[in-house]
């Protein structure tokens, strides 16, 4: 591994204060920047809190026990109004979500397994446990949040923890951040059953801190026939390789959305081509053979017509994986830089090539980030100009066309009032009379329909 370097960006600055209540890994002092969410189901109804809200957000979730409704909160904050990830200000915490319900294991007997993973310093220590009502939920807080540029970091921690604790269910679709957590000490409609939360940890984290329990960037992992002490490990960020997990931990989200927006429809055609080209993804995250795998076979089983042969599944996931980590160690070896490799080496694909194959339709670009053709792309960076331009105080097409009609109807008035006065006058004379250029006291007669006069 290269010489490391100090942290930077990754760097928390805050001060850590403990937290005394379960909202203070969402909302505190420290964490003011921008609105958490609140969604309701199955209304789909979306509020938004700030810092001086947390007794009314409370007092709105419990009011909602008797009316069959879901609560949720976003683990982290928005601007106010969308739960967007292009509109996330802040990273507040990291989540994983172990579906316990849907495997042979008691709450007890998955906390007995998270409390061993701690022991044994392979995962760090919860902030928050949820009992969501049906499974677990952990809540990793960020001192003082962390700045949106962060998102694919953050990603890539959450992924490599899903992967840690894939043997308790952990959803491996879940590391979105705009996803939401059950809302604490409400009701489960669907059990229906109360959540529950307990603080674990009072002192929260710094990228950093969550960072040194995964495989570092740079890194392949290796099994080890024994531990050891793990050493200090710091981020060290070329930027080919903060380019290429930023790129990859969205691609990832796209695919899996994908099969999400295909549930209706068969998969046939493009099962393994889809199953090839997730694998090669989530390898270049994970780096183990055997998360891979169970990512490709959790993967398999959301298709509408999943692939029943798992030796099959396992082959083309097992083929992803080699050709993911062959590629990162040539990566590597050429100093994080594509240029200048092998043109035989499996690279990952561009989006314009997973498009063509996948045959990802112009709707279905719409609910992507990096999936998206020409026309998309255009488009979303034409309506995010305009907007900054909205937000930055610019006025709207409209309102600048407004104003220009005004601007020229003066000139008008101005002109006809000096014809009138001066009907004999130039050009040339007028403009020294009503201090508009010569040609504009041209262009402006044609639509007072008057005849320019030569001078």
């Amino acid at each position: 591994m290269p010489a490391a370097k100090k942290l930077n960006s990754f760097d928390q600055q805050s001060t850590p204060v403990p937290i005394n209540n379960w909202w203070e890994c969402f909302l505190s002092a420290q964490k003011k920047t921008g609105f958490v969410c609140t969604f309701k189901l199955p209304e789909k109804e979306h509020r938004f809190w700030g810092l001086n809200d947390i007794p009314q957000m409370i007092g709105y979730a419990e009011a909602l026990e008797n009316m069959k409704s879901n609560m949720h909160l976003a683990l982290n904050a928005f601007r106010y109004g969308s739960r967007k990830e292009s509109d996330l200000l802040q990273i507040r915490n990291i989540g994983v979500d172990l579906d316990i319900h849907k495997i042979d294991i008691t709450p007890n007997e998955a906390i007995d397994e998270i409390q061993c993973m701690i022991i044994d310093q392979s995962l760090p220590e919860p902030n928050l446990l949820i009992h969501s009502g049906q499974g677990l939920q952990l809540v990793y807080g960020i001192t003082g949040g962390a700045a949106p540029q962060m998102t694919w970091l953050s990603r890539y921690i959450t992924t490599q923890y899903i992967s840690k604790l894939s043997f308790l269910n952990a959803d491996p679709q879940a590391s979105d951040p705009t996803r939401v957590f059950r809302f604490p000490n409400t009701i489960n409609q669907k059990v229906p059953a109360r959540s529950s939360v307990e603080i674990w940890n009072p002192n929260e984290y710094s990228l950093q801190d969550l960072y040194q329990f995964v495989t570092p960037l740079e890194e392949i992992r290796k099994k080890k026939k024994k531990k050891k002490k793990k050493p200090e490990v710091v981020i060290f960020s070329p930027p080919g390789v903060v380019s290429l997990y930023t790129l990859n931990t969205k691609k990832k989200d796209d695919l899996e959305k994908l099969v999400e927006l295909r549930q209706d429809k068969p998969f046939e055609k493009y099962r393994n081509t889809f199953l090839y080209t997730y694998s090669f993804t989530i390898a270049l995250i994970l780096k183990d053979e055997e998360c891979t795998v169970t990512f490709a076979r959790n993967i398999n089983q959301k298709f509408h017509d999943p692939e029943e042969n798992l030796v099959e599944v396992e082959r083309t996931a097992k083929s992803g994986y080699e050709d993911a980590i062959q590629f990162l160690k040539e990566f590597g070896k050429n100093d994080y830089k594509m240029m200048g490799l092998d043109r035989y080496l499996v690279k990952p694909e561009k989006s314009s090539t997973i498009i063509e194959k996948l045959n990802i339709t112009s709707e279905e670009m719409e609910h992507f980030r990096v999936l998206i053709g020409r026309e998309v792309k255009r488009q979303r960076n034409t309506d995010y100009q305009r907007e900054k331009r909205r937000l930055d105080g610019a006025v709207d097409r409209e309102e600048y066309l407004q104003s220009t009609r005004k601007k020229v109807d003066e000139k008008l008035e101005c002109l006809e009032l000096a014809i009138k006065e001066h009907p004999e006058a130039s050009n040339a004379e007028l403009s020294r009379i009503t201090k508009i250029p010569r040609s504009t006291i041209i262009r402006l007669k044609k639509q007072l329909g008057v005849h320019s006069m030569s001078l």
